[in-house]
């Protein structure tokens, strides 16, 4: 195979083409073709030429940040190097990457590869009971904890790579204060958290990264087993994540990462911004490279971005620029009041669909917003004007009810000792066993000191003294449909090899045994639930379409279920066709849409009213610009000048990101008669045929006709009158 360099541009053939054996570190602006050149990277390393040997794939690896990015990389090597080589690279996330190297290796550092990735209901619940068991004893030191912020402040020293006893001894507080007694209990909740999670066998999504990173920092020469490391989305990588790529690469010291400052908007999930400059410091001799030409966004939407961006004085210096047309002026309104801004929102989406004529749709169209309650005004708006739209980001396929159900019944038949499983299902469906039987029956089983299935297991066959008649007709009803599924899982490893690999059929008994059709037709909405049962069953059926044969420590039933467990991005409510997406500004980097409109470009939104710090302050910017930087042909920002708050009125003022560069009459702070540096405009923009044949052209698109367009405009102007 030959990868076409010649259709790169120079920085990104220079970027793909770099030495080999030294670090890179490639900063690519948004629309900038990022993709393009990590996975071009990827195959020039892995096919070679005449001047250098080829890198073995499966000493290769390629870290994403999500499942998505992951398969569309993974789909682009397919056409790139093939199909043999693509299986044999480590690509993936942080996330399954650290578990495929935990099951390989995992029991050099006491981790067995039959654990299971805990899941996140299960691990609040743990948090929860763990809390409420010293809640007497804290309330005499008045001591109150909450379980969302104790997992956070877990996750965050997990991101850290510290263990409950380092977290408990990086108190800021002074000692015998309110805050280090909190501090002190935290940190006791941390390590009988982590203590029960080793009871069940079990980990947690930060600690796949933790361990990971402990894992090549006590058998440092894992790393002789990889020759390069690529890392898309570098910006976002925490400290474990950037320790992992630095210990993975101890060896080879050959490493490739992808990312822009500019758009570091996750330091809420520990990103740090900072590893940029680290990597300068841990791999002397690295080569920045920038990738400064934007394929997606028109010369007037690129030249307001970068404006708003340059007031950060702090930041690594680069520009965008493109071959694109000039295209309509970024549109600044202001409007009187929240209702008005949606309106005005409503009826352009309206004009801009109805004169293209169906060069545009709604689906051309996102609404991007700070948080989603303000989503209440723009939904109100779009509905009155019977304009189809979506809420992106609701709740994912994974998080659902009925598959959590099914997926936590599979991970008990996988891994009996995972007790918060058995706790989520003992009773689902109905068997007459309440919370206080459930918690019952988990005295018992610690009191025995035993997980709470196998526990059962042995009731089930030897009654145990001081259960109830019903309660053990319930124990022996899981257990056998437990083992019923168990026995038909060794089955399916034993017919691996006739390449029978039927997880879909395992599911399909699990229903059977535990009737759990019967169980969901008492919901009013059973239709939707059981289509996403018969929509796991072809995720499980497409898992086993793709399964390779399995290592002395995976099954089929494993894989499926750390895909599953892995799974970020598969809801199947998300398609956007015909639709209006309303979105947070951070559920869309990465995405683009042709018309993009940034309401509520009002100071306490943007940066929200609880960012203060010029660190916060300077990751508002950033989200800002990945917002304005998701338009291609059409750049609203809107604001108003009062807005209701829990119920109160308040005056509103222009976001001061955008205030410096407008003049005072517009709202902004530029002297009188001073000249913008970015040509803004201020009323609807026009559409015309020239217009929309440049969007067309940048679209690659039909472009209408005048007459078309003209006729359109016409109807228009009519429904306007009457």
């Amino acid at each position: 195979m030959v990868l076409a360099l010649e259709r790169l541009s120079d920085a990104q053939r220079t970027a793909v083409t770099w030495d080999a054996a030294s670090p890179l570190q490639i900063l690519a602006g948004p629309g900038s073709g990022k993709t393009r050149v990590l996975t071009t990277r990827v195959a020039w390393l892995v096919l070679g030429d005449e001047h250098r040997p080829p890198v073995d794939p499966s000493r290769c690896v390629v870290v994403t940040f999500t499942n998505k990015a992951a398969n569309e990389m993974r789909e682009r090597l397919h056409a790139l190097i093939g199909e043999e080589k693509t299986q044999k690279l480590v690509l993936g996330t942080f996330h399954s990457t650290c578990a495929r190297i935990l099951r390989r290796w995992g029991r050099r550092i006491g981790v067995d590869a039959n654990f299971t990735i805990a899941d996140m209901d299960d691990v609040k619940r743990i948090v929860k009971e763990t809390i409420e068991a010293h809640e007497a004893a804290w309330a005499a030191e008045d001591i109150t904890l909450k379980p969302d912020h104790v997992l956070t402040q877990i996750s965050r020293a997990k991101s850290r790579c510290q263990t409950p006893a380092e977290f408990r001894t990086r108190l800021k507080a002074p000692p015998g204060s309110a805050s280090a007694h909190a501090h002190a209990a935290t940190a006791q909740v941390y390590e009988e958290y982590q203590q029960q999670l080793r009871a069940c066998n079990a980990l947690d999504f930060d600690d796949l990264l933790m361990l990971g990173a402990q894992l090549f920092r006590e058998h440092p020469t894992l790393s002789t087993h990889i020759d390069h490391v690529l890392v898309d989305e570098f910006q976002d990588t925490n400290a474990v994540q950037y320790e992992l790529m630095r210990l993975m690469a101890s060896s080879c010291r050959c490493v490739s990462v992808v990312g822009d400052p500019d758009q570091s908007i996750y330091s809420w999930r520990n990103a740090e911004v900072g590893n940029l400059e680290a990597m300068s410091r841990d791999f002397p001799g690295v080569r920045r490279v920038l990738l400064e030409e934007n394929y997606r966004s028109t010369k007037s939407i690129l030249q307001a971005a970068v404006q708003v961006m340059r007031q950060d004085t702090q930041r690594i210096d680069k520009d965008l620029f493109t071959t694109h047309t000039q295209g309509a002026p970024v549109m600044v309104r202001s409007c009187a009041d929240a209702e008005e801004e949606a309106d005005f929102l409503a009826h352009e989406i309206a004009r801009q669909v109805q004169c293209s004529k169906g060069l545009l749709t709604y689906a051309d169209v996102c609404i991007l917003l700070r948080f989603n309650a303000l989503s209440r005004t723009m939904e109100g708006a779009l509905q009155r004007l019977g304009i189809p739209y979506r809420i992106m980001g609701g709740m994912r396929f994974f998080d659902r009810a009925e598959i959590k159900d099914l997926l936590a019944y599979l991970l008990v038949v996988d891994n009996p000792q995972y007790s918060p499983g058995v706790v989520r299902i003992i009773n689902v469906p109905r068997r007459g066993i309440g919370d206080k039987g459930i918690q019952s029956l988990l005295r018992m089983a610690e009191e025995a000191r035993m997980p709470l299935l196998p526990w059962m297991e042995r009731a089930a066959a030897q009654p145990t003294v001081g259960l109830r008649p019903t309660v053990l007709q319930a124990i022996r009803s899981f257990v056998h449909s437990i083992e019923q599924v168990r026995q038909a899982a060794k089955q399916v490893r034993m017919s691996y090899l006739l390449q029978n690999m039927p997880v879909a059929e395992l599911l399909q008994l699990l229903l059977r045994e535990i009737r759990y059709e019967e169980h969901l037709r008492r919901d009013e909405d059973f239709e939707s639930r059981w289509e996403n049962v018969q929509e796991l069953i072809s995720f499980a059926s497409s898992a086993d379409a793709t399964q390779h044969e399995p290592t002395s420590d995976s099954s089929p039933l494993r894989a499926f279920l750390e895909s599953s467990s892995l799974a970020s991005e598969a809801s199947g409510s998300e398609t956007a066709t015909h639709k209006v997406t309303i979105s947070t500004c951070h559920a869309a980097k990465g995405l683009e849409w042709p018309i993009v409109f940034l309401p509520a470009s009002e100071e306490g939104t943007y940066p929200f009213y609880r960012c203060t710090t010029p660190d916060e302050i300077r990751e508002e910017r950033r989200l800002y610009y990945v917002a304005m930087t998701r338009a291609q042909t059409h750049l609203y920002l809107t604001y108003a000048e009062r807005r209701r708050v829990a119920g109160e009125w308040g005056a509103r003022m222009l976001t001061p990101f955008l205030a410096p560069l407008l003049p005072k009459e517009r709202g902004g702070t530029l002297p009188r008669g001073a000249v913008p540096k970015v040509p803004w405009n201020y009323d609807v923009p026009a559409l015309h045929h020239a217009g929309l044949t440049s969007v067309a052209t940048m679209l690659q698109r039909p472009p209408l006709t005048e007459a078309t367009v003209s006729a359109q405009c016409q109807a228009l102007y009519v429904a306007t009158l009457t």
